[in-house]
């Protein structure tokens, strides 16, 4: 029995020696959160209100656009008319059609070749998939001026839409 005493005794302090390490683990949730934002800003320089309409306008300028969107897909840029790009006086007079062109000043996506198209409602004038921001300035031509009196207008409408 003391030989057995002795064995056990000894296998107690071998099991304490060598007693298993616990592990124990724990984690760090890691999350970033970026909302989706996309501006778009349209603004008269003065011109745009003062057409000097008496005369043809080669290319004058009448304001700037702004846009910036971080969407991954990019974004289309479009440009409406009311009076599909004609300049309407309501004492019905003869409209004085008009085109608008975009040149880009920061940036490289809002820039149009040629004007927008005379008679037109409605024009996609940029894909842009640069989340930086893009600024264009906007001018305007007439291909012939009028003499009739009155107060000519149109309202030219912007949107931006995600793709």
């Amino acid at each position: 029995m003391k030989k057995l005493s002795t064995a056990l005794l000894a296998l107690t302090l071998f099991a304490s020696s060598h007693a298993i390490a616990a592990t124990k683990t724990a984690t760090l949730p890691l999350q970033g959160t970026i909302a989706e934002s996309c501006t778009l800003a349209v603004g008269g320089n003065g011109n745009n209100g003062n057409l000097p309409l008496t005369a043809p306008i080669n290319g004058l300028s009448v304001g700037i656009i702004v846009t910036q969107c971080n969407n991954f897909n990019g974004y289309s840029l479009s440009v409406d008319t009311l009076n599909a790009s004609q300049l309407k006086s309501s004492g019905g007079t003869p409209p004085v059609d008009y085109t608008m062109k975009f040149t880009a000043t920061q940036g490289t996506a809002i820039n149009t070749s040629g004007f927008f198209p005379s008679n037109s409602n409605s024009l996609d004038i940029a894909k842009i998939s640069d989340t930086t921001q893009q600024k264009a300035d906007i001018y305007l031509s007439t291909p012939k001026g009028t003499s009739y009196p009155g107060i000519y207008t149109d309202t030219v409408t912007f949107t931006l839409q995600t793709l």
